[in-house]
């Protein structure tokens, strides 16, 4: 999974206005919404939620629309991510070389 900056986190919460308290509501929401999907194999850590909801400008609904996309890959290319190893240094190489051609 990524990890994005404590400061980065700080920075995009206030330019969308977003104090602790709210931030903590939106992760229980999601945590619940997840719950709920019988197609999720495992819950989000807390983290990997904050992160899918900077990366999507603390929008709860395309938050939910980006983990359901991301849980649905992983489950249709199973035996792709089942032996990825994202530390492995071939990989995260060959990953920079597409992404950022």
């Amino acid at each position: 999974m990524f990890k994005i900056e404590e400061t980065i986190i700080k920075n995009v919460a206030k330019t969308f206005v977003k104090d602790k308290e709210s931030t903590e509501d939106d992760i229980r929401t999601i945590q619940k919404w997840i719950s709920e999907q019988p197609h999720f194999l495992q819950p989000l850590e807390r983290r990997s939620i904050t992160n899918f909801l900077v990366l999507n400008k603390f929008s709860i609904e395309r938050t939910k629309e980006k983990i359901d996309n991301y849980y649905t890959i992983r489950t249709k290319l199973e035996e792709v991510y089942k032996e990825m190893n994202p530390r492995f240094s071939s990989y995260v190489e060959e990953v920079n070389q597409i992404a950022y051609k």
